[in-house]
């Protein structure tokens, strides 16, 4: 039996962490990214395409990784005349669950089978099989989809229908990212206090305050180390899709709103392409 041959849209720092997974179990994969620089981070013998129509032609089995629902829509609209060779479209976008839904409808005249799988976890975790995944996907879909998500994580949870794969994303990244914006709020309190903030790190560590974002992010914010495993901008992207959502649900999200000014501080003093970890750059006004 041949070794199967995955597509992989989008080689950004999730993309270069699937494709990691992937070629770790053994999969053949070819690769499009608009940005062509990103190559560099994959794995030996990865198979690159001019455009997205190359990946589709290559493997009827394509993940998306890309920075947001319009993006991946472009992407579909641009292989129309290769889709209907596709059986299946797992998309790791944190995007819409609107768009989700849409997207999903519009394949199925394809016979396209789409999936919402939007990773819990930076790409360092990805990579390391530390991440979980969201899926939204229907009861049928499981056994074809269980494959390839066992390669990219130990951690799948079946959340029922297109879309809900995107809302617990959302639910997910507003509880993660408060939880850093607390992390570096706090740590540079301990700082201004006269506390090592590595010092201050270790012994949170081991009191009833601690967190997993501590063993993830707390020596890069420690440092200021800022080398990124996932963007500030995305999480921006991601706290603006929270909030939109909010408001359509009539939820409250007060501390989502003070996380958003103090994102929007970070990236406009230049840290959108920095690790979330910069967050602690907008605490100040």
């Amino acid at each position: 039996m041949s070794t199967p041959t995955n597509g992989l849209i989008g080689a950004g720092l999730l993309g270069a962490a699937i494709a990691g997974r992937l070629a770790a179990a053994g999969r053949r994969l070819t690769v499009y990214d608009k940005d062509a620089t990103r190559y560099r981070h994959l794995p030996p013998n990865t198979t690159t395409a001019p455009d997205p129509n190359g990946v589709f032609a290559a493997a009827d089995t394509i993940i998306f990784s890309l920075p947001n629902s319009s993006i991946v829509r472009a992407a579909l609209d641009s292989v129309s005349a290769t889709l209907r060779t596709t059986r299946l479209i797992i998309d790791t976008t944190t995007g819409s669950p609107d768009d989700a839904v849409s997207t999903a409808a519009l394949l199925r005249r394809s016979n396209v089978t789409y999936v919402d799988a939007t990773v819990a976890g930076s790409s360092a975790q990805l990579g390391d099989g530390e991440a979980a995944m969201f899926l939204g996907a229907a009861e049928g879909q499981i056994a074809e989809l269980d494959d390839i998500v066992r390669i990219l994580t130990k951690k799948p949870f079946y959340l029922g229908a297109v879309g809900n794969g995107a809302k617990f994303k959302l639910v997910h990244n507003l509880i993660l990212g408060l939880n850093r914006a607390t992390l570096a709020e706090g740590l540079r309190l301990a700082e201004v206090m006269g506390f090592q903030p590595l010092d201050a790190l270790q012994i949170l560590e081991q009191t009833p305050a601690a967190t997993t974002v501590m063993k993830s992010k707390g020596q890069k914010i420690a440092t200021r180390d800022y080398d990124p495993q996932a963007m500030l901008s995305q999480h921006l992207k991601d706290v603006d899709l929270i909030l939109q959502q909010a408001m359509a649900l009539n939820a409250p999200t007060p501390l989502s709103d003070v996380h958003r000014t103090i994102l929007d501080r970070a990236v406009k003093r230049g840290f959108g392409t920095a690790d979330n970890s910069a967050v602690i750059e907008g605490l100040d006004k």
